[in-house]
Formats: C-alpha cells, structure tokens, sequence
C-alpha cells in the first residue's frame, strides 16, 4: 500500500471512529433524558460535558485535517472555535430557560439536541463531511424523541384512565 492510500485509509477510520464516538454519546444523553432517577442538573450537566467534549474533539479533528492537508481550503481554527463558543452560548441561554421553567426537562433536551446538532452540522460544513452526517443523526435523534413525546403522553393517559 503506497503512502497515500495508507493516508487515506488512516483518514476514513478517523472520520468513522470519531462519528461513532459522537453519536454514542449522543444515544446515551437521548437515554438518559428518559431515566426518571437522573435529575435535572445531572441531565444538564451531562449535556454540557458532551458540548465540550464534541468541541474538544472537533477542534483537534480540525487541527488534524490541517497539518495532514485534508481540510477545505479557506477555513481556519477560529471558525470551529466561534462554533463551539457560540453553542456553548447557547447551551447557558437553554439552561436559564430551563432553570426558570419556562420548558420542561423532556423539551429542554430535545431543543439540546438541536442546538447539538447544530453545531455539529455547521461544523461539517466548514470542515468534514463526515460532521455534516454526524448533525443530521442528531437532528434525527430529536424527531424521534420529539415523536416519542408525543405519543408517550397519549400511552401513558390510556393506562392512566384503565
């Protein structure tokens, strides 16, 4: 195998390992929003820990793509930086909403999700591909929490009127 292609072959099991390493932890937020025992603030925290980790991550993934030359042209390390501070905003906005209670845990996560989602997506566009699938797995992650919700409320007022 000439260097290249063990270039390339290194590059893609990055890209894979580092989406599946997102939407893992994603899958266990999206579980633990429904486990009644894990308060609030330990929901909130463990979402929070995920923004920073995926920021983490996405910003050494993006230092990566640049010594190795793998990164569209034209972007720069102040762009993922402005992303991630940008959700994290975010992330403090969402927490006052929710401290206040305005909304409720259940929909506090799914607008999580989304803002996550968001981030990650945007992140794709400027950097990677590989992101922009990441973001739209999230964005489905919360179309189906969202759904589950929805037709929980339902399940749970028929075994509430048996």
């Amino acid at each position: 195998m000439s260097d290249d292609e063990n270039t390339i072959a290194t590059h893609w099991k990055s890209r894979v390992a580092l989406a599946l390493f997102m939407l893992a932890i994603t899958f266990v937020g999206v579980v633990l929003l429904w486990v009644e025992p894990i308060t609030a603030a330990a929901s909130w925290y463990y979402w929070i820990a995920t923004a920073i980790i995926f920021a983490i991550t996405n910003i050494l993934y993006g230092i990566y793509l640049r010594q190795k030359d793998l990164s569209n042209e034209g972007t720069n390390i102040w762009q993922d930086i402005f992303i991630w501070v940008g959700l994290l905003l975010a992330f403090y906005v969402l927490h006052l909403v929710i401290h206040e209670g305005i909304i409720g845990r259940i929909e506090g996560g799914i607008v999580i999700l989304n803002t996550l989602g968001l981030g990650v997506f945007c992140s794709g566009v400027l950097m990677d591909l590989i992101f922009v699938l990441v973001g739209i797995t999230i964005f489905i992650f919360a179309i189906c929490m969202a759904v589950l919700t929805k037709y929980m409320a339902i399940v749970i007022i028929v075994i509430g009127l048996i």
